[in-house]
């Protein structure tokens, strides 16, 4: 059968997504994680739900900030999650080559409310550079962020495992390509940046 999507009170074909993250959430269904593109930034992070995994909802925006996101997700039986970035335009740079900071959000309720790590409820989509789900502001230290995974703690609590380094070009200039963990203790975000560093000298 062909999937479809609540659209204005009707149900349509799904068309146009890209970087479908699925999760199955027990008792509840199906939460995908995706990107649409001009929707209305250029990498826009969005979500939809399902009971079944044929028929959605409605496709909602998780973040419109600056050009656009990249987003990893997650899932345990109590929650789902997502971790992104952000594009910003600098002088003399595109977009897509400067993507930093680091947010999260996360969900108990299958999609119908959304809230930080320390449970602050927030408003979809997120519009504003510095806004609650912030992790870490790494735009104010020049880095760029590149997203790798969520993981959680026998108590549920997310790790987020990503990259910094100081530029998109390949080569030894913006070394060292840092792999970084962030972990919600219960009370805060504790960013770990020391698990390993890699530099294209070493490589070669």
């Amino acid at each position: 059968p062909i999937s479809t999507k609540k659209e204005n009170g009707e149900n349509v074909r799904m068309t146009n997504f890209s970087y479908m993250q699925a999760w199955y959430v027990p008792g509840k269904g199906f939460i995908n994680f995706f990107t649409r593109y001009k929707y209305p930034v250029d990498r826009t992070i969005c979500y939809m739900t399902s009971f079944s995994g044929n028929k959605w909802s409605e496709w909602t925006r998780i973040a419109t900030i600056g050009r656009g996101s990249y987003q990893i997700s997650g899932a345990t039986k109590k929650k789902a999650c997502t971790a992104f970035n952000v594009h910003l335009r600098l002088p003399g740079r595109r977009a897509v080559h400067n993507r930093t900071n680091l947010y999260y959000i996360e969900t108990a309720d299958f999609g119908k409310t959304w809230q930080t790590a320390e449970g602050k409820k927030l408003t979809l989509p997120l519009t504003e550079v510095q806004n609650p789900a912030l992790v870490h502001d790494y735009n104010a230290e020049g880095l760029n962020v590149y997203l790798k995974d969520i993981r959680f703690d026998k108590k549920g609590r997310p790790v987020i495992l990503f990259i910094t380094t100081w530029g998109y070009d390949a080569g030894p200039k913006n070394d060292p390509r840092t792999w970084n963990t962030a972990f919600w203790t219960g009370k805060k975000w504790e960013i770990n940046p020391e698990i390993g560093r890699a530099s294209c000298r070493e490589r070669v």
